[in-house]
């Protein structure tokens, strides 16, 4: 029961994160196509290559946060689909930095670090560098973790360049 009470609150969650989506929502910023690459498990244990692609919605919901989508594959085929809420705040003109969260599906593929659960969450913080023409290049630092729903809970930590698409 304890489990089947877990999974409820996964779907939830998750099912909340992905109805912001189709939510009506407020315009706002640009929408960018979002394409990095970066370390996976960045404490060395294991030495795969992450792969990141995410979509990031114009659209306002809750005043400033904006949704997003995202799928990740690292070079040991473990992958995460998943989608949340991101803070796109300016420094100055030039400079933004993006706290997200998100909820997703996790397997673990042949990498040999199991996180512990099919349902894991990624917290993120970037720093972009904002072009006139409103492309962007980022360093991400990414945190994956199940938040306790296994009875395991390693988490893992990506660091991530991406090159943002403005459209």
């Amino acid at each position: 029961m304890l489990i089947l009470s877990k999974i409820n609150r996964s779907t939830l969650i998750i099912s909340l994160a992905l109805g912001l989506f189709i939510a009506p929502l407020q315009a706002s910023a640009t929408q960018l196509l979002a394409i990095g690459v970066g370390i996976y498990n960045i404490d060395g244990s294991t030495d795969a290559t992450d792969f990141q692609i995410e979509y990031r919605s114009n659209r306002s919901v809750l005043k400033e946060l904006q949704p997003w989508a995202g799928f990740e594959i690292n070079s040991d085929s473990a992958l995460w689909a998943g989608a949340g809420l991101l803070f796109d705040y300016p420094l100055s003109e030039q400079w933004r930095i993006v706290p997200s969260v998100g909820a997703g599906l996790y397997d673990p593929g042949d990498s040999d670090l199991d996180l512990g659960s099919s349902i894991e969450f990624r917290s993120q913080i970037e720093i972009a560098y904002v072009f006139a023409n409103q492309n962007r290049v980022a360093l991400a630092l990414s945190h994956l973790s199940n938040a306790r729903l296994g009875e395991d809970n390693p988490g893992t930590e990506v660091l991530s360049i991406y090159w943002q698409h403005s459209f």
